[in-house]
């Protein structure tokens, strides 16, 4: 299969994959989104029934999205009732969405509210997402030495001379489940802890949308923390923690998908250009098959071969010799004229 042929397979494989989820999410969720709009409507109907003296629907309705216009922008009913709420855009704040910016998760529980902050966004976006790559980057190249010294480790323990597919599956496993425990089980655990309303499925859920940078924004640490603890007077140092963590635990997942590019048997399925074995072989047989003088190849098969010829160089002498006849005959002519 050719280039074009392999990419227009791997595009047809891809589109059915989305629509296949997509499909499964329409099964899912529209019956749920249309219970909530049903009940929103009711409670509406209501309020209204009991209020009509006072307030029309109209007036309702405006309050209503004046609310949800305000929470795009980062500010909750909470923060605007409550003069003691901390603000989303303190330093520890800023620094989280600027952590999010540069590294394309992109929760969306906040975004600048000026149009000077909207333009500065983008300028420090365009310089600092590529940054963000190459710092990521280096995180990757530092942590891949201890990979390295543990598939070595393998090589050496179960005696191979090179990395088979074997070691190499099984030092993914290895990495795959120190992954696992310490940037997913063990800091869903503590999110459990700190976040209100969170289980632990629910923070699980939340580090897997992150660190695969998808950001849906359903879940935001910062919105949650509890309320009257502790952790309100300390909430920009866990803003910041937040954020160192993101950055290293993205850093894990490129060291992740970097180990399972390096498979053999991985590049060789991705592979999108033609084999250099068999471009040195189509080479090769154009070499070969190009015109030569026989008395010159004869030769060359004698000096690689045994004393002795082979029965495909006795019968390229046979049909040498009648050729070699007329040759002679006509140079002698020649010679007599």
């Amino acid at each position: 299969m050719n280039n074009a042929g392999r990419l227009i397979f791997f595009a047809l494989i891809y589109i059915l994959y989305i629509c296949i989820g997509a499909g499964v999410f329409m099964a899912l969720e529209q019956p749920y989104e249309q219970t909530l709009a049903e009940n929103i409507i009711k409670r509406r109907d209501g309020f209204l029934e009991a209020h009509s003296e006072c307030m029309t629907a109209q007036e309702l309705d405006k309050f209503v999205t004046d609310i949800e216009q305000a929470f795009q922008f980062g500010v909750s009913y909470k923060v605007a009732v409550n003069s003691t709420a901390n603000t989303m855009w303190n330093f520890g704040g800023s620094f989280f969405f600027t952590t999010t910016l540069l590294t394309t998760i992109g929760y969306g529980h906040v975004s600048p509210l000026t149009w000077s902050g909207q333009l500065f966004c983008l300028f420090f976006a365009l310089f600092g997402i590529p940054f963000t790559f190459f710092f990521l980057g280096t995180i990757t190249y530092v942590v891949s030495k201890p990979s390295q010294m543990l598939l070595d480790y393998l090589t050496d323990k179960f005696d191979y001379k090179e990395s088979g597919p074997g070691i190499r599956v099984c030092h993914l496993f290895i990495l795959f489940v120190l992954i696992l425990a310490l940037f997913f089980l063990i800091p869903a655990a503590i999110f459990t802890t700190l976040e209100k309303r969170w289980n632990y499925f629910e923070s699980f859920y939340f580090i897997f949308v992150s660190l695969t940078t998808v950001g849906l924004g359903d879940f935001v640490p910062v919105t949650a923390v509890r309320e009257g603890s502790a952790y309100e007077s300390t909430r920009s140092i866990y803003f910041i923690c937040v954020s160192l963590y993101l950055l290293l635990g993205l850093g894990m997942m490129l060291l992740l998908v970097d180990t399972v590019i390096k498979i053999p048997q991985i590049q060789r399925l991705w592979e999108m250009s033609t084999p250099a074995s068999s471009t040195a072989t189509s080479v090769s047989s154009s070499r070969s098959s190009s015109p030569a003088p026989i008395h010159r190849e004869l030769p060359v098969r004698r000096s690689f071969g045994s004393k002795k010829k082979s029965e495909e160089e006795r019968e390229l002498t046979k049909e040498a010799a009648p050729i070699s006849r007329t040759y002679d005959a006509i140079q002698q002519k020649g010679d007599r004229s």
